[in-house]
Protein backbone atom coordinates (compact mmCIF):
# COMPACT_ATOMS: atom_id res chain seq x y z
CA UNK A 1 0.00 0.00 0.00
CA UNK A 2 2.81 2.41 0.91
CA UNK A 3 4.51 1.67 -2.42
CA UNK A 4 1.37 2.72 -4.30
CA UNK A 5 0.99 5.92 -2.24
CA UNK A 6 4.56 6.94 -3.00
CA UNK A 7 4.08 6.13 -6.70
CA UNK A 8 0.89 8.21 -6.87
CA UNK A 9 2.58 11.13 -5.12
CA UNK A 10 5.50 10.98 -7.55
CA UNK A 11 3.12 10.95 -10.53
CA UNK A 12 1.29 14.01 -9.16
CA UNK A 13 4.55 15.89 -8.55
CA UNK A 14 6.07 14.98 -11.92
CA UNK A 15 2.89 15.94 -13.80
CA UNK A 16 3.15 19.49 -12.48
CA UNK A 17 0.31 19.59 -9.98
CA UNK A 18 1.13 21.76 -7.00
CA UNK A 19 -0.53 20.11 -4.03
CA UNK A 20 1.34 22.31 -1.54
CA UNK A 21 0.63 25.96 -2.34
CA UNK A 22 3.49 28.41 -1.72
CA UNK A 23 1.23 31.40 -1.17
CA UNK A 24 -1.22 31.40 1.71
CA UNK A 25 -3.71 34.17 1.01
CA UNK A 26 -4.01 36.83 3.68
CA UNK A 27 -5.64 40.26 3.53
CA UNK A 28 -3.39 43.34 3.82
CA UNK A 29 -4.39 44.35 7.39
CA UNK A 30 -3.80 40.80 8.68
CA UNK A 31 -0.48 40.62 6.84
CA UNK A 32 0.56 43.93 8.40
CA UNK A 33 -0.47 42.77 11.89
CA UNK A 34 1.59 39.60 11.51
CA UNK A 35 4.60 41.54 10.19
CA UNK A 36 4.30 44.00 13.07
CA UNK A 37 4.35 41.14 15.58
CA UNK A 38 7.30 39.44 13.86
CA UNK A 39 9.36 42.66 13.72
CA UNK A 40 8.44 44.06 17.14
CA UNK A 41 11.70 45.04 18.91
CA UNK A 42 13.68 43.43 16.08
CA UNK A 43 16.63 45.55 15.02
CA UNK A 44 18.62 45.49 11.81
CA UNK A 45 22.18 46.03 13.00
CA UNK A 46 24.95 47.32 10.79
CA UNK A 47 27.10 50.21 12.00
CA UNK A 48 23.97 51.33 13.81
CA UNK A 49 20.74 49.65 14.93
CA UNK A 50 17.46 50.40 13.16
CA UNK A 51 13.96 48.96 13.64
CA UNK A 52 11.65 47.84 10.85
CA UNK A 53 8.85 50.11 9.70
CA UNK A 54 5.81 48.76 7.85
CA UNK A 55 4.71 50.79 4.83
CA UNK A 56 1.53 50.02 2.90
CA UNK A 57 2.28 50.80 -0.75
CA UNK A 58 -1.13 49.64 -1.96
CA UNK A 59 -1.07 48.70 -5.63
CA UNK A 60 1.77 51.07 -6.57
CA UNK A 61 3.76 49.67 -9.48
CA UNK A 62 7.27 48.44 -8.65
CA UNK A 63 8.80 50.61 -11.39
CA UNK A 64 7.11 53.74 -10.00
CA UNK A 65 8.34 52.91 -6.50
CA UNK A 66 11.90 52.29 -7.77
CA UNK A 67 11.85 55.63 -9.60
CA UNK A 68 10.95 57.41 -6.35
CA UNK A 69 14.06 56.12 -4.55
CA UNK A 70 17.51 57.72 -4.32
CA UNK A 71 20.40 56.43 -6.45
CA UNK A 72 22.25 54.18 -6.42
CA UNK A 73 19.59 51.51 -6.38
CA UNK A 74 20.44 47.86 -5.82
CA UNK A 75 17.98 44.96 -6.08
CA UNK A 76 18.39 41.50 -4.58
CA UNK A 77 16.23 38.55 -3.56
CA UNK A 78 14.71 38.20 -0.12
CA UNK A 79 16.46 34.85 0.28
CA UNK A 80 19.85 36.46 -0.39
CA UNK A 81 19.08 39.38 1.94
CA UNK A 82 17.98 37.18 4.84
CA UNK A 83 20.58 34.42 4.34
CA UNK A 84 23.43 36.94 4.25
CA UNK A 85 22.21 38.74 7.37
CA UNK A 86 21.48 35.51 9.28
CA UNK A 87 25.04 34.34 8.53
CA UNK A 88 26.40 37.64 9.89
CA UNK A 89 24.34 37.22 13.07
CA UNK A 90 25.42 33.59 13.54
CA UNK A 91 29.11 34.41 13.19
CA UNK A 92 29.05 37.65 15.22
CA UNK A 93 30.12 36.09 18.52
CA UNK A 94 27.58 38.39 20.18
CA UNK A 95 24.97 36.40 22.14
CA UNK A 96 22.40 39.21 21.79
CA UNK A 97 22.72 39.26 17.99
CA UNK A 98 22.83 35.45 17.78
CA UNK A 99 19.54 35.33 19.72
CA UNK A 100 17.84 37.12 16.80
CA UNK A 101 18.70 34.36 14.31
CA UNK A 102 15.48 32.42 14.95
CA UNK A 103 13.39 35.59 14.71
CA UNK A 104 14.91 36.45 11.32
CA UNK A 105 14.37 32.88 10.10
CA UNK A 106 10.70 33.04 11.17
CA UNK A 107 10.29 36.41 9.44
CA UNK A 108 11.86 35.06 6.23
CA UNK A 109 9.67 31.95 6.32
CA UNK A 110 6.53 34.00 6.91
CA UNK A 111 7.30 36.34 4.03
CA UNK A 112 8.12 33.48 1.65
CA UNK A 113 4.93 31.61 2.50
CA UNK A 114 2.53 34.59 2.33
CA UNK A 115 3.79 36.58 -0.66
CA UNK A 116 3.15 36.04 -4.33
CA UNK A 117 6.42 37.85 -5.08
CA UNK A 118 9.18 39.44 -3.04
CA UNK A 119 12.24 41.55 -3.66
CA UNK A 120 14.64 43.72 -1.69
CA UNK A 121 15.65 47.21 -2.76
CA UNK A 122 18.60 49.12 -1.29
CA UNK A 123 18.62 52.85 -1.97
CA UNK A 124 21.26 55.50 -1.32
CA UNK A 125 24.82 55.73 -0.01
CA UNK A 126 26.21 55.40 3.53
CA UNK A 127 22.77 55.60 5.19
CA UNK A 128 21.03 53.09 2.92
CA UNK A 129 17.26 52.65 2.94
CA UNK A 130 16.38 48.95 2.71
CA UNK A 131 12.92 47.90 1.53
CA UNK A 132 11.72 44.30 1.70
CA UNK A 133 8.78 44.37 -0.75
CA UNK A 134 6.04 41.81 -0.21
CA UNK A 135 3.47 41.68 -3.01
CA UNK A 136 0.27 39.68 -2.72
CA UNK A 137 -1.61 37.96 -5.57
CA UNK A 138 -3.97 40.93 -5.92
CA UNK A 139 -1.01 43.27 -6.50
CA UNK A 140 -1.14 44.86 -3.04
CA UNK A 141 2.38 45.57 -1.75
CA UNK A 142 3.63 45.96 1.81
CA UNK A 143 7.18 47.13 2.47
CA UNK A 144 9.34 46.44 5.48
CA UNK A 145 11.72 49.39 5.65
CA UNK A 146 14.90 49.63 7.68
CA UNK A 147 18.24 51.39 7.38
CA UNK A 148 21.74 50.05 6.86
CA UNK A 149 24.65 52.32 7.78
CA UNK A 150 27.73 51.48 5.69
CA UNK A 151 30.73 53.82 5.74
Amino acid sequence: MLRYSVAILLIILVSGFNIIPKHKAMNAPTLQENLKALTSNLLYSTESDYPFEIIDLGTKKLLDFKNSLAAPLEETTTDHFFSRYINILQSSGDPVREADVDRYKKLQSFINSHAATTTVLRSGRIEISVYVLITEKDGHTIALKTTSVET
